[in-house]
């Protein structure tokens, strides 16, 4: 299952290096992940769990 993403990421370069990081949020549903989804079931009550889940990162090179 693909499905292409983007997201805004932040670029520091410094004489030191380079930093990257990003902050975003993904839809799982997005990739046919629809176990307990609300999206696709109903009555789930507080067996629900979100469709959308965060992904956050910081990359640094030398």
């Amino acid at each position: 299952i693909t499905n292409q993403i983007t997201f805004p990421a932040k670029v520091n370069i410094t004489a030191d290096g380079i930093t990257a990081s990003a902050d975003f949020n993904v839809d799982r549903t997005l990739y046919d992940i629809k176990f307990r989804s609300g999206k696709f079931y109903e009555n789930l009550g507080d067996k629900l769990i979100d469709d959308n889940f965060n992904i956050k990162f910081t990359i640094a090179s030398k």
